[in-house]
């Protein structure tokens, strides 16, 4: 048995870089489907919820306005958040070993932390093992990177600032 830890989130976070909602839906939309692209799995996300079994009709189908009303129902695309824009994501699995999760908060002034976004990443059984592979990490961690521009980025749980890496 391996004592390397495991992966179980990646994310990334930065400061102020306020967004308009049309921005941040935008940005959302775009990067949902490069995840898609990388990898099967990020292909079936569903809006969270208490829901105990998700229904093929319930499935997020990566529009622009279901992604608006899950950020702000109420608010003029061209209007700036109070804090952020913020929404989570995840796979529907009833497996908790299987489980993904996609969590965006976007569009902030940095007054109250920190813009990101993470993906939260299964803890046990073959997808766990699947994303625990180098080439995996390093190419989710590469997408996530390029794609938002961060100061931070978050691998095994720890932040680390992203100069001089």
């Amino acid at each position: 048995m391996s004592n390397k830890i495991k992966l179980k989130k990646i994310g990334v976070a930065w400061g102020e870089r306020l967004q308009s909602l049309e921005e941040c839906v935008n940005d959302i939309l775009i990067f949902i489907y490069l995840l898609e692209k990388c990898d099967d799995n990020f292909s079936n996300w569903f809006p969270t919820g208490f829901k105990k079994m998700n229904k093929p009709e319930d499935r997020l189908h990566n529009n622009f306005e279901e992604i608006k009303n899950l950020l702000c129902k109420s608010c003029a695309l061209s209007e700036y958040p109070q804090f952020y824009y913020s929404t989570k994501f995840w796979n529907g699995s009833n497996n908790l070993g299987d489980a993904l999760s996609l969590s965006f908060s976007l569009g902030g002034d940095a007054k109250l932390g920190h813009n990101n976004v993470i993906l939260q990443l299964p803890y046990s059984g073959a997808l766990s093992e699947k994303y625990d592979n180098e080439k995996t990490r390093t190419n989710l961690l590469a997408l996530f990177i390029e794609f938002w521009d961060p100061d931070k980025i978050m691998v095994e749980n720890k932040w680390q600032r992203l100069q001089g890496l």
